[in-house]
């Protein structure tokens, strides 16, 4: 894992160097709570329309991956980890269920559901892991 300095496979000259290409890569957002927020539900209402009008492969990607994004972004800031060392600095998707694992059942359980369902589950889990419908933007 290159944001953690460990090295998989290869020799010294490889590790040697992850420590400089991990300080680039990491990844800084500067989007508050409330915007993640507002984007996890718009985006769960772009992709359900996009599905029900026949675009389903975009419309999937849009409520499964795009928006869920969003909502991991949230549940790092707000939820406590039960393993915070094993956090990845790239991938918000990674290790979800070794940080927030009651979380992360739920979640799973939502992204199993055909689209329209899932976006219903995600935009029900977000309001209960996260608070009423007044953060959310207009």
């Amino acid at each position: 894992m290159v944001n953690h300095h460990a090295l998989a496979f290869g020799d010294d000259a490889i590790a040697s160097i992850l420590p400089g290409i991990a300080r680039h890569a990491a990844p800084h957002d500067s989007r508050s709570v409330d915007d993640h927020l507002g984007l996890f539900y718009a985006l769960l209402l772009i992709g359900s329309g996009r599905y029900r009008r026949g675009e389903r492969l975009i419309g999937g990607q849009a409520v499964r991956s795009h928006a869920v994004v969003h909502l991991l972004e949230v549940a790092r800031r707000l939820l406590a980890s039960e393993q915070p060392s094993v956090r990845d600095g790239l991938d918000v998707w990674r290790r979800v269920e070794l940080e927030f694992p009651e979380f992360a059942v739920e979640l799973d359980a939502a992204l199993a559901c055909p689209v329209p369902d899932a976006a219903q589950r995600l935009s029900d889990l977000g309001l209960r892991w996260f608070g009423d419908a007044s953060r959310v933007p207009a």
